[in-house]
């Protein structure tokens, strides 16, 4: 048993000691700190302190934002762990796949400083390896 988050250095992603680490935090925690992701950590911060402050609105500002079957971004709070309704909160933001689908911003605006698809792109170049991760994980 793991007495302390995981910290996992996933520069060497394809290795077998960093597979068995990963593993092993996930069927212990259910999750992990990644480090050698390759993203910027000014950026990192900047998206941290963007979702604080969402994440700190009233909860009927963010229920205006939603989620839904024609929009995936958005606002989501209703996430069930085993059938049971938890606590977390989601905020899904991503580039559009169809102009018509545009991330969903509080009245406010948007966050200033960096546009949601430059915030986003570090992650969309990360993406594609957690995919093949649970493919090989599922054989």
């Amino acid at each position: 048993m793991i007495d302390t988050l995981p910290v996992i250095d996933i520069a060497s992603l394809g290795s077998a000691s960093t597979l068995h680490a990963i593993d092993e935090a996930c069927r212990e925690w259910g999750f992990f700190h990644a480090l050698g992701h390759g993203f910027d950590p000014a950026l990192s911060a900047r998206l941290l302190s963007v979702a604080r402050t969402f994440f700190a609105r009233p909860a009927q500002v963010k229920l205006g934002l939603l989620r839904d079957a024609v929009n995936p971004w958005g606002y989501f709070d209703k996430e069930l762990t085993k059938n049971r309704q938890d606590w977390k909160e989601i905020y899904d933001l991503g580039p559009p796949d169809d102009p018509a689908l545009p991330p969903r911003w509080p009245a406010d605006g948007r966050p200033t400083g960096s546009s949601p698809p430059r915030m986003a792109s570090p992650s969309q170049s990360a993406a594609p390896q957690p995919l093949l991760l649970d493919l090989a994980a599922s054989r």
